[in-house]
Formats: C-alpha cells, structure tokens, sequence
C-alpha cells in the first residue's frame, strides 16, 4: 500500500495519470474508434481515479454519504464512457444507493466502477489505434493504472480466493514483462519512442482477458444485465 501511495503521489506530480471526455457518447462505434482521443479526459483529472475511489470507498465505510455524493461528479466523465462503452449505467446505480444509504450496494457500485475503470484502459491499451499512437511509457502508465485500479479489488478477492489473487498479480506482472516495463511501479523517463513492433500484443490481450474473467467470476453482479428479447 506504501508503494501504491508513493506511485500515486508520483503520477499527480508529473501528470503521468489517465483518468475521458469523447466528442459524442451517442455512439459506442465511434468510442470505439477513438480511444485515443477518448482519453484525453484522463490527463484532465485533477484528481487521479484510483484516489477518488480509494477516497469514495472510506468515506463509505464510515458511512459519510454526503461526502461520497460530493465525489460523484469528479468521476461523472468516467461513468459516461462506461456507460456508452459497455452499456452499465453505474452513476444511476451509485446516486440510487447514495440516496437509500445502502452502505454494501454503494461499496459494491464502486467495486464495479473500478473493474469497469479497468477495463475501459485494458481496452485502450490493446486497441490498434493507441498502439500506432501512443509512446512506450504511455501504455506502460495505462497498465499501470489498471494495476493500480486492481490493488483496489484485491483485499476483496483475496478474501473470497486467495490463490486467485496471488495468480493475477501474476498475471498483471507478464503483461509488464510483455510491453517492456520492469515492475508495476518503475518509472521510465518520458520519451516519444513508439511501442516496439515484438510486443505480442495477442499475448497481452489474452493475459487482460485472464484477469477480466476471474474477477467476473468472483463478482458476476459486475456482469452488464442481459438485454430483454424484443
């Protein structure tokens, strides 16, 4: 946690973090195609996402709902591109919550917000787009943001599964190993060098998809609800 805090401190001094304003959220196509620009939210937080959540899911323990309300709307962008991205409405769940004070379903709500949060960067970091796009320290910091987002999850998982949790720490370490970053809290110096063209990218989304699926596992309530058939 030491760790996670100083990588954190780090990101708000160099504005390393990511947290996504897309020109339109009418269409998920068109999220799609431009998740670059997508993105550009991220860089425009203030406050890193990981912050907010760690920050949102205390003030829940200790029932304070008036302060988790008040942090609703520094991560209001977020749950817009979730919501046009994967079609969960997590800030109409959370507000719900907010105002019935169901202390379980708002930690529950912000649970699923993180694993939502990371998975739009597992996304970002795989699509063709950022890869031709971005610079090699740039997608190490997405990585390492949806890491960040994780260690979040994990006292949670390592409750329910243990194993599990030491497996996608794992897992999260070959993505590192993958894309050429020594650990998940290295810092390489800022350059404009491309991605190299010998990341196995299919090699890196099946690991994402590894750690997607085991906690869906943990968490099905994270699962978007089934379409109703016309």
């Amino acid at each position: 946690m030491v760790m996670m805090r100083k990588y954190i401190i780090f990101l708000l001094l160099f504005n390393f973090v990511l947290p996504v304003r897309p020109d339109s959220l009418e269409a998920t196509q068109l999220l799609w195609a431009k998740d670059l620009q997508a993105q550009e939210y991220r860089d425009r937080m203030k406050i890193p996402s990981v912050t907010l959540y760690e920050t949102m899911l205390n003030f829940t323990v200790k029932e304070d709902y008036e302060k988790v309300s008040k942090s609703v709307p520094f991560i209001h962008e977020i749950l817009e591109v979730i919501k046009a991205k994967f079609e969960v409405d997590l800030e109409k769940e959370l507000k719900t919550a907010l105002e019935n004070k169901e202390k379980e379903l708002i930690i529950l709500t912000i649970r699923k917000t993180i694993f939502y949060d990371m998975k739009d960067l597992f996304s970002i970091l795989i699509s063709t787009e950022t890869i031709a796009e971005q610079s090699t320290v740039r997608l190490r910091t997405f990585i390492r943001t949806g890491y960040l987002d994780y260690l979040l999850l994990s006292p949670k998982i390592k409750e329910k599964e243990f194993k599990t949790d030491l497996t996608l720490k794992k897992v999260f370490q070959r993505v590192f190993y993958l894309i050429g970053a020594t650990s998940p809290y290295a810092v390489e110096e800022k350059t404009t060098e491309k991605a190299p063209t010998i990341v196995d990218w299919n090699a890196v989304s099946k690991e994402l998809n590894v750690i997607e699926k085991e906690i869906l596992h943990l968490f099905p309530e994270f699962k978007p609800p089934e379409k109703k058939k016309e």
